[in-house]
Order: structure tokens, then sequence, then C-alpha cells
């Protein structure tokens, strides 16, 4: 398995005027360079790296009509025992609409690349 440091993912939703006080769910997964599901060892077994939640913007009095709010969000992780050497996505899925779902793909360096000293991470 892989090492791994603290991380996390900041995102800033921008929410359309007719889009305000109403509620949207969003996920955050963590996928293969294959797209399934990254699962790492739970208390429960292997549990899938995904945040399900939803945002509420509501509209304030005297927002001109086609004005955009802003809602910053962010989300932070432990280290995490990725595969080294292997590519990954994070994936953002905003209202259900996986056609306009947004991506950042990254990938782990490989053991010869590790900087002198570290070790792997254990999955055990």
């Amino acid at each position: 398995m892989g090492y791994g440091a603290p991380g996390g993912a900041g995102v800033i939703f921008t929410v359309d005027y007719t889009e305000t006080n109403m509620r949207h769910p969003f996920v955050l997964e963590l996928l293969d360079a294959d797209g399934e599901p990254v699962a790492l060892p739970g208390p429960f077994g292997p549990q899938p790296v995904r945040v399900e939640q939803a945002v509420e913007v509501g509209r304030p009095a005297g927002m001109p009509h086609g004005e955009e709010q802003l809602l910053p969000f962010a989300i932070n992780h432990p280290p995490l025992p990725l595969a080294l050497g292997r590519s990954f996505e994070w994936r953002l899925t905003i209202d259900d609409d996986v056609d306009h779902a947004i991506s950042l793909r990254f990938r782990t360096r490989r053991p010869e690349e590790l900087p002198p000293g570290v070790q792997p991470l254990s999955a055990e």
C-alpha cells in the first residue's frame, strides 16, 4: 500500500438565484483508474471513501434577480493508504447530475519516488 499525508478538498459552490432556498445533495467520492469506488479498511469491513451531504443557500432580502450566491465548503481527511504508482480521481456530483460531475485526477508516487526514510502505510 501507499504512504500518505493528511489532505482535504475545498469547493466553492456557485448557486444560481433560481436555485437558492433549495436543498442540493452532493457526493464527493474517490475512484480508482477504472472509475470504481476506492474502499479502505474500516471497523465494519471495507468502506468506500465517499462523502454524501447536502447544501442549501438562502436568498437574502433585496438580492437582485439573476445574482449568484457563493458557498465555500471544505472536507479534511486523514492519511489514506492508497496503492503506490496508481491513478485515482476525486469526483464531485451535485444534484445527481453525473453528466456534469467535476473530477480531479492524480497519481500516487511510485516506491522509488518516495522521499528517503518514508515508509508506506499498511492497509491492515
